[in-house]
């Protein structure tokens, strides 16, 4: 039988204890004893292994997958990971998108970004600045899109690893788009095509492309004008 308030797990017939269990670690035992520094240093190393286990990056729940395991956190940064959501609908998409046979996930499980799509993960917060300049800040937590579906299984056979096409923006939000980009040109091309004044005009309107057109310029008027030869 197991202590009372030793945590265990039942792995292939044989009980295997956590870390934070086998060295009798918890945020009650890390009290300081007055008076006795033996004690108080050790306690004091306690508390630092169960601040490190307890600041561990989750670990990926997908088969194959070494998203911040051990092995993996030695040469590569910790990646994010996402909780599974708790819409009902979504939440059975990631169980049937997941190559893990009757399984169910717990409250602690996650998936790493590694088998997410570039567009399905928000890493920067943007607003736009008052001269219409759009700022990006970096977000400490990557989040998820609303629906957001696991695709990507590099470890698995070619045929379960589905990378869902980035989405199609809104037909009518990319009307709305353009319309407003034509706008915007057209505006900035009317602050720019300005005739100020007459001197103005016999300056630069020579500058100007006027094919198959005669002119004759006077002193206060300019005629543009086309002459046919009729035989």
């Amino acid at each position: 039988m197991a202590k009372r308030g030793v945590g265990r797990l039942l792995v292939a017939g044989r009980a295997k204890y956590c870390k934070m269990h086998k060295w009798g670690l918890s945020p009650s035992s890390l009290s300081a004893f007055p008076g006795d520094l033996e004690k108080t240093n050790t306690l004091h190393f306690r508390n630092s292994i169960y601040q490190t286990l307890t600041k561990m990056p989750r670990r990926c729940c997908v088969p194959g997958c070494k998203g911040n395991y051990d092995t993996t956190l030695k040469a590569e940064d910790p990646v994010s990971t996402f909780s599974f959501p708790k819409e009902q609908e979504l939440l059975e998409k990631w169980i049937r998108a997941i190559p893990r046979k009757d399984w169910i996930p717990t409250k602690s499980s996650a998936v790493c970004a590694n088998h997410f799509c570039d567009s399905d993960i928000v890493r920067f917060s943007e607003f736009t600045l008052p001269n219409g300049q759009i700022n990006k800040i970096p977000l400490k937590y990557p989040k998820l899109n609303q629906n957001a579906v696991p695709s990507k299984f590099c470890n698995l056979p070619k045929y379960l690893s589905l990378e869902t096409k980035a989405k199609r923006t809104d037909p009518e939000k990319r009307r709305e788009a353009i319309i407003q980009r034509q706008e915007e040109e057209i505006e900035n091309f009317l602050k720019t095509d300005i005739i100020s004044s007459f001197s103005d005009l016999k300056e630069n309107f020579e500058k100007q492309c006027i094919s198959n057109w005669e002119y004759k310029l006077h002193d206060h008027n300019l005629y543009f004008y086309n002459l046919t030869i009729v035989i």
